[in-house]
């Protein structure tokens, strides 16, 4: 059941991240850093 809730979130997730990541293109990498972190803290 938890894997398919992931399935459908992590798309959105990645999403969301990535148009926060273009809008702020210079910081691009701390965003990419903070992505990692937030994947890392789903169990």
């Amino acid at each position: 059941m938890f894997e398919q809730v992931f399935k459908e979130l992590l798309p959105k997730l990645k999403q969301k991240w990535q148009k926060r990541a273009s809008h702020l293109r210079g910081r691009q990498s701390t965003h990419n850093a903070d992505w990692i972190r937030e994947i890392a803290l789903i169990p």
